[in-house]
């Protein structure tokens, strides 16, 4: 019998990997050696995967239990259908879970980087801002050797100014802006609704006019009510000024004099907790507005504080519409579930854990005054944020880094995925041939948050290849080639890429007559999915140009994106812009196959600087040369599923349970293997 004793002194000897698939496989394989006559050891087999979890150190375990349980008016995902009626842990389990092995990969330190005013700023697991900081450095570094400089880079809060360093000390410093007239007050409001009102609650309708009729009626009325639906009604007007403005001039944001005179007169938490309904709308909008101007941080802070509000007052709960009255209730479960999706998109962009553990979240959804399909929307982004958060907790592991068996934790995913799949495709359909009927926006935003999931779940493997690739090319081409799923697995981060860039395309096209309909380039949301989608076409190439066939049409069409959305002053637009082009030169030379030593002076600092006069655009990045070892293409289902679905459909649930499913004990171990061989993440 093998004991935990030998176990251990096998390891320590390095006889054995660290690995903990490597390891147990290493471990039968002795066991049947040395035991051939003796009775069979008490192990799990190689395909058990909750023994694979156990020698992982059950990282993923609590992530499941807490995200995974939704209110009983939401479909259960495919992973807890699977999970209920297990019997009982094993007494092999049991013996497993006594071995701990420590995951090399979670334990590691986290991951920082110096921002240009000398602070340190923390590199999350999922955030967007993260994952191109690391491609950023990663190519630098291969190319020049030294670290990534942190000039005309992104980073929180730089954007834009406000104007105001957040002190209360000195009034004088925050003019009162001149107020419009009521007519034009309206007329901002009613924009206000038309951009936000179809995904988020940021107001209720019914108290909210009552009170600005009352205070243009009264405009010197000192309840305290009052005061705080005034702080609301500079908020709204804000976001009214943003939505309307032809174009930004300069790096103060549209509306921001009404945003900081409303943070200036935002009362104290004292004060908020007696409205809590209106107290989370008003962190709502100050959250929301922050994220739009790139206050990452801060905008998180507030949401959290939203969250917080609403469930001190059981906006949580199933509230009880006999005693709350059914106003109340149904403003309550609008704010509430606004609050909710906006903090698990905020918490997913910024890379940090959830707050909120699903299994305590259990209202009913707002019945919208009888609408279906505004109830459906709601219902499908509680869905899709839910998926987010399982994604952030079993995929990605802690301190920013991966776990050993993501891959395995991508496979579960993806089945969650595919629930919502058909239901999306369904409910809410994208004709993107059809160039006559215009797109619902509610539309487009549920499907480029499906696509955001997708990428987020499988965009880690560009991140391992590519580090492969600059350790060792033909080690790179080797190990895409002998995985046919793991490639399939990129191929479906790229479609989500090209499909999300054809919905903002078509969506882009519906400005008629110069009028720009396409005003929610205030909203960070379309940003960040045209942001990790050109980033997700620019590594490919890299890695193996066939992995991205026609993406220099792509990257033309986000050139063009990028083109509108820096055309309207967008500032954050502008700086993602220029850290892409400067990642396109930069992978440009690495796919040419040369450090390019003649940089090393002037033209390096020009280069690192962001300074070089004419950066090659992003549409003008040619594709790679065929790399050795690379030319039989493993195809997807007939090459891409984009051109066996068209690029206006989604996979259905088959197709990616199909893909799930191929997804073998050989995979996991082979990248669980990859991970720790060179160091990834």
């Amino acid at each position: 019998m093998v004991t935990k004793g030998c176990v251990r002194k096998l390891w320590i000897m390095g006889l054995v990997s660290p690995s903990p698939y490597s390891y147990f496989e290493h471990l039968q394989r002795k066991c049947k050696a040395l035991e051939r006559n003796a009775p069979r050891y008490h192990s799990a087999s190689v395909g058990d995967e909750n023994a694979y979890d156990d020698l992982d150190g059950g990282q993923g375990s609590e992530s499941e239990t807490e995200s995974t349980n939704p209110p009983s008016h939401h479909s259960r995902p495919a992973r807890q259908q699977r999970a209920e009626g297990q019997g009982p842990e094993s007494r092999t389990d049991r013996d497993l879970e006594t071995i701990a092995l420590t995951n090399p990969l979670s334990a590691a330190q986290s991951t920082f980087m110096p921002g240009p005013n000398g602070r340190l700023w923390y590199l999350g697991t999922s955030s967007n801002w993260s994952f191109t900081r690391r491609i950023l450095c990663m190519a630098h570094e291969y190319l020049h050797h030294t670290p990534l400089p942190n000039l005309d880079l992104l980073f929180d809060g730089n954007s834009y100014e406000l104007g105001w360093t957040g002190s209360r000390a000195d009034d004088t410093k925050v003019s009162t802006p001149a107020l419009p007239t009521v007519d034009h007050a309206i007329y901002l409001i009613n924009t206000v609704k038309f951009h936000c009102g179809q995904i988020f609650h940021l107001f209720d309708d019914e108290t909210f006019m009552e009170c600005l009729y009352r205070f243009y009626e009264e405009p010197s009325g000192k309840n305290p009510e009052d005061e705080m639906w005034y702080v609301h009604f500079l908020l709204i007007i804000a976001f009214g000024k943003a939505f309307t403005s032809k174009k930004n001039q300069g790096r103060r944001p549209p509306g921001a004099d009404f945003f900081v005179k409303a943070l200036h007169l935002l009362p104290d938490m004292m004060m908020l907790w007696q409205d809590p309904a209106h107290a989370t709308e008003i962190l709502c909008c100050i959250a929301l507005y922050l994220q739009c101007v790139d206050y990452r941080l801060v905008a998180h802070n507030f949401i959290g504080q939203a969250i917080r509000m609403s469930m001190g007052q059981g906006m949580h709960t199933d509230m009880p519409v006999q005693y709350l009255g059914e106003h109340v209730v149904e403003r309550s479960r609008r704010a509430f579930w606004t609050a909710y999706v906006l903090d698990r998109e905020m918490t997913s962009l910024v890379g940090l854990p959830q707050s909120v553990i699903d299994d305590d979240i259990h209202p009913q959804l707002p019945n919208f005054a009888g609408s279906v399909q505004r109830s459906a929307a709601l219902n499908m982004q509680i869905k899709l944020a839910r998926l987010t958060a399982i994604i952030n907790r079993t995929v990605y592991g802690a301190d920013g880094r991966l776990h050993s068996k993501f891959l395995r934790a991508t496979k579960t995913v993806l089945a969650d995925i595919a629930v919502v799949a058909d239901e999306l495709q369904h409910t809410f359909p994208l004709d993107l041939e059809n160039r006559v009927t215009g797109l619902s926006r509610a539309s487009v935003n549920l499907h480029l948050l499906y696509h955001r999931c997708i990428i987020l779940a499988t965009r880690p493997l560009l991140v391992c290849f590519l580090k492969m690739r600059l350790e060792s090319l033909e080690s790179c081409s080797n190990k895409l080639q002998s995985s046919a799923n793991v490639r399939n697995l990129i191929q479906m981060c790229l479609d989500s890429s090209v499909r999300t860039i054809v919905i903002l395309e078509r969506l882009q096209s519906q400005g008629l007559l110069g009028f720009h309909i396409w005003k929610e380039v205030f909203l960070p949301f379309d940003l960040e999915s045209l942001s990790i989608s050109t980033v997700n076409l620019l590594v490919a190439p890299s890695l193996d140009p066939q992995l991205s066939e026609n993406g220099a049409s792509w990257l033309q069409q986000a050139h063009s994106l990028f083109d509108e959305m820096t055309a309207d002053g967008n500032q954050v637009a502008i700086c993602c812009k220029a850290e892409l082009q400067r990642l396109s030169e930069m992978l440009r030379s690495i796919q040419e196959g040369y450090q390019r030593p003649e940089i090393n002076s002037m033209d390096a600092s020009r280069l690192e600087d962001g300074s070089l006069e004419h950066p090659p655009p992003l549409s003008m990045i040619p594709l790679a040369p065929t790399m050795p070892g690379t030319s039989t293409h493993i195809p997807m289902s007939g090459n891409s599923m984009i051109y066996e679905n068209g690029v206006g459909n989604l996979l259905t649930s088959a197709q990616i349970m199909d893909m799930a499913n191929s997804i073998d004990t050989g995979d996991t171990e082979w990248m669980s293997q990859a991970i720790v061989e060179h160091s990834i993440w």
